[in-house]
C-alpha cells in the first residue's frame, strides 16, 4: 500500500492506514479491491466511491452497496448475455456476500475494542491529584480511544479557551495548537460554530470538511490541518464547563458517528471525574480551614493558663460556649449562611487558604473576573474592609460551630 504524507512546519509524516484497514487482513483488502473492480466491469460509469478511497467502514459499506446495485442491474439484462455471464454474476454475488460479512465483522471488532477501552481510560484520570493536572491529562487519555489528537478546553463566560492538547508523537504540534487556542479564544455567544451548538444543546457534534467550512474556528482549523473532528461537552450541574475534541490527522479515513458517540461517552465519565476533583478541592479547603481553626482555638487556652486568677466561670456569661465565641456578635454561622450564597461560601473557603483570584478561578472553573465580583459581594455582605477581615469573620463563625 502506498501511503501519502502530510506536511507540517517543514517536516513530513506518513499518512497511516485507517482503523478499518488495520482490522482486516491484506488478503481481505485485496479481495475487496478485486470484487469492486469486477462490479465496475459489468456496468459503467464507475461508482461514486473510487476504489482507492475505500479506507474506512463507511466508504467500504457504500462501495459494497453500490456493487450490489450494479449486480442487480446486470441481472436484469442477463437473458440475452448467455450462460457464461450468468455464471460470472453468481460468482460475484457469492464474493460480495462474503465481503459483506468481512467488512461488518472487522468494524464490529474495532468498535468492541474501543468500547472496552473507555473504562480503563477514565480510570487513568483517577491518578490526577488536582484539577489542573486532570485537565492536562485528559487529551492524552482521549488518544487511547482511537484518536491521533485531542484537545481539552474550558468554557468561561461563553468563551471557548483551549487548556491542553495532545498529538501522538508530536508534542511540538500539540503546543502550537494549545497556544493558538489560548491566543485566539472563540466567543460562543450567538456564533454559528459547531461548538456553539454543542454548548447550547449540551450534545456532541461531528464536523466534516473542516478546511472548506467557513463556520469553524478558522485559526484552530489552520493550525491543526484537521479534515474532520468530533466535539463533546463536559457538563457539571446542567452547565457546560468545558469541551473535548478528537480527530485522526495521521490516519486515512474520516471521523464518523461512532467516534462522536465514543467521545460523548468519555465526556460523560469525565464530568464525573471533574465533579470528584472539585469535591476533593473543597474537602482540602475545609481541612485546611479546620487546621487553622484548631490553631486559633488553642491560643486562648494557652493564654488562660498563664493568668494568676482563674477565668470567670462559663455560667457567669450566661452561655456554655467558649469565651472566644462571644466576639462573633451577629456573625454566627447561621447568619453567614443567610448572607452568602453557596458559591460565595465556596470562595470564602478558598480565601481562607490564602489563594489568589486566579487560583480560585482555576479550581472552581470560573473566570477571574467572576471571582473578583464574588469577592466584592462577600466584603459588602460581611461588612469587611478587606479579604483578611472577611476571612477572619468566616473563620470565627466556623469556630463557633465547632
Amino acid at each position: 500500500m502506498v501511503m501519502t504524507q502530510i506536511a507540517f512546519e517543514g517536516h513530513l509524516r506518513p499518512l497511516l492506514p485507517s482503523p478499518f484497514e488495520r482490522t482486516v487482513s491484506t488478503g481481505e483488502l485485496a479481495e475487496l479491491d478485486a470484487v469492486l473492480n469486477s462490479a465496475l466491469d459489468l456496468v459503467r460509469p464507475a461508482t461514486s466511491v473510487p476504489i482507492g478511497e475505500v479506507n474506512d467502514f463507511g466508504t467500504a459499506t457504500r462501495a459494497l452497496e453500490e456493487a450490489w446495485e450494479v449486480v442487480r442491474r446486470a441481472l436484469k439484462s442477463t437473458s440475452a448475455q448467455g450462460d457464461a455471464r450468468d455464471h460470472n454474476l453468481l460468482a460475484l454475488i457469492d464474493r460480495l456476500r462474503r465481503l459483506d460479512v468481512v467488512v461488518r465483522e472487522s468494524e464490529s471488532r474495532r468498535r468492541q475494542a474501543v468500547l472496552q477501552a473507555v473504562g480503563p481510560s477514565l480510570s487513568r484520570l483517577q491518578a490526577a491529584e488536582s484539577l489542573p493536572r486532570l485537565i492536562a491529562l485528559v487529551p492524552e487519555v482521549i488518544c487511547h480511544l482511537g484518536f491521533d489528537r485531542a484537545i481539552m478546553s474550558r468554557v468561561i463566560d461563553a468563551q471557548w479557551v483551549t487548556e491542553a492538547s495532545h498529538v501522538v508523537g508530536d508534542e511540538a504540534w500539540a503546543d502550537i495548537i494549545t497556544q493558538v487556542g489560548q491566543l485566539a479564544p472563540a466567543s460562543l455567544r450567538g456564533a454559528s460554530m459547531p461548538e456553539s451548538e454543542v454548548v447550547r444543546r449540551r450534545a456532541p457534534a461531528l464536523v466534516r470538511d473542516v478546511q472548506s467550512t467557513a463556520r469553524v474556528h478558522r485559526p484552530m482549523a489552520e493550525a491543526s490541518l484537521s479534515r474532520s473532528y468530533v466535539a463533546a461537552p463536559i457538563v457539571l450541574q446542567s452547565h457546560v464547563v468545558g469541551l473535548v475534541h478528537g480527530d485522526r490527522v495521521f490516519h486515512r479515513g474520516d471521523i464518523d458517528s461512532f467516534d462522536r458517540d465514543i467521545l460523548a461517552m468519555f465526556a460523560d465519565g469525565l464530568s464525573l471525574a471533574f465533579e470528584r476533583a472539585s469535591m476533593e478541592a473543597r474537602l482540602q479547603s475545609i481541612r485546611s480551614s479546620l487546621h487553622q481553626l484548631i490553631g486559633e482555638a488553642a491560643a486562648p487556652d494557652e493564654m488562660d493558663r498563664g493568668l494568676e486568677s482563674p477565668p470567670a466561670p462559663l455560667a457567669a456569661t450566661g452561655s456554655s460556649a467558649p469565651r472566644w465565641r462571644s466576639s462573633l456578635g451577629s456573625a454566627s454561622m447561621d447568619v453567614l449562611a443567610e448572607k452568602l450564597t453557596r458559591r460565595e461560601l465556596q470562595i470564602v473557603r478558598h480565601l481562607a487558604r490564602g489563594e489568589t483570584n486566579a487560583q480560585i478561578a482555576s479550581r472552581l472553573v470560573l473566570s477571574e473576573d467572576t471571582v473578583k465580583t464574588h469577592v466584592k459581594h462577600i466584603l459588602r455582605k460581611l461588612g469587611a474592609s478587606n479579604r483578611a477581615e472577611a476571612v477572619s469573620k468566616w473563620l470565627l463563625a466556623n469556630a463557633g460551630q465547632a
